[in-house]
């Protein structure tokens, strides 16, 4: 699930900077009874995780209904940056550990390369194909 017309508020900019998203794609994972929030990037030797703030994470996806709905342990909130735009969406945690291990091999820091910046696009351009858009008004545990 997408949510085409999210774009970060401008309070929400200097939140997602703080996130250090590395080549514009992370993801994040809110861990069932802990109260947090993992951030997995992508690396040259593996996926690389951080915890996040709850402040932080309040301040950049305050707007966004993907993360509204997200379920713990089980999907990942994607965020891609291209052009200077962010966007985000809800996947299936094991589609975003899929896609982060077909970029293991290609990935060259700082941004990943080319062959790993083509397979992202790829990867987006699939997922926008099946992407169901999110209303705004979308809450966990009501029909989206």
């Amino acid at each position: 699930m997408g949510d085409p017309q999210w774009r970060p508020a401008p309070e929400a900019g200097k939140a997602l900077a703080a996130l250090d998203v590395r080549g514009g794609l992370a993801f994040f994972v809110r861990r069932c009874g802990a109260g947090q929030v993992l951030a997995v990037r992508p690396g040259p030797a593996g996926p690389v995780e951080s915890e996040v703030e709850p402040g932080l994470w309040q301040a950049a996806f305050a707007g966004a209904a993907p993360a509204r709905l997200l379920v713990d342990d089980v999907e990942a909130l994607l965020l891609w940056s291209d052009t200077g735009r962010a966007r985000c969406a809800l996947v299936p945690l094991d589609a975003a550990f899929a896609l982060l291990a077909a970029l293991r091999p290609l990935w060259r820091e700082p941004d990943g390369g080319p062959a790993a910046r083509a397979r992202v696009t790829a990867f987006l351009a699939d997922l926008d194909r099946r992407a169901v858009p999110v209303p705004a008004t979308a809450r966990w545990g009501t029909p989206a």
